[in-house]
């Protein structure tokens, strides 16, 4: 009998053994698995950082700054881009890009352009000026259903809008470029300009894109 308890004894103790053996690798597991887990997101963050660092740094070394982008949504008679909160005097020139498209025409009428007045704050007094010439609008873009693209450039200052319009088109086979300086109310505070507009008469199209950047001083 007491050869019997005693075999018993070892085999629990050789159990136990085993068993503190596996509960032991099994943590020793679990550790390095969770070791292998934290450095994995360690070298993970340390990329996304260093990605981050690296386009930051890009940014910074880039003249340009996006300071707002428009894509409408829908069709409209009138696009109205707003300027409120640009810091005019921060900025070499400010540069605006657009790219406008005609909706179709709607029926019993036909047309492939219209020309588009752009005005600022929906002003559509004689308070524009375009090569010595008074007007009501800032400048009258020709527009078509294809889709034409312009850009303007304003220069630093605190005071009116003078702007550099540049615009090329092929319209009914022929091509046509223009360079054209404008300026509205060159004593009115610039910062008062909170919108600049562009009205048609049918349709401005889903689609049409604008863009306004910062060259740094």
């Amino acid at each position: 009998m007491a050869d019997f308890n005693g075999d018993n004894s070892k085999v629990d103790a050789a159990l136990k053994a085993s068993a503190d053996a596996v509960a032991a690798e099994a943590a020793a597991r679990a550790a390095a698995d969770a070791a292998e887990v934290a450095a994995r997101t360690a070298a993970d963050d340390a990329e996304i950082a260093a990605r981050t660092a690296a386009v930051q740094a890009a940014r910074d070394a880039c003249p340009l700054v996006l300071l707002r982008s428009v894509t409408t949504s829908v069709d409209a008679n009138q696009i109205d881009l707003s300027l409120a909160g640009i810091d005019w005097e921060n900025y070499g020139d400010i540069l605006i890009y657009m790219r406008l498209t005609l909706t179709a025409p709607p029926a019993g009428v036909n047309y492939n352009y219209q020309y588009i007045p752009v005005r600022l704050n929906n002003n559509s007094g004689s308070v524009y000026t375009s090569g010595g010439t008074a007007g009501t609008a800032l400048i009258t873009l020709l527009v078509d259903r294809v889709g034409v693209s312009f850009s303007c450039q304003i220069p630093r200052g605190n005071r009116g809008i003078s702007a550099l319009w540049n615009g090329m088109n092929i319209l009914n086979g022929y091509q046509y470029f223009f360079n054209t300086l404008t300026s509205c109310n060159t004593d009115q505070l610039r910062s008062s300009f909170t919108t600049m507009n562009f009205i048609s008469q049918y349709g401005l199209a889903a689609g049409c894109k604008i863009d306004i950047l910062g060259v740094r001083a």
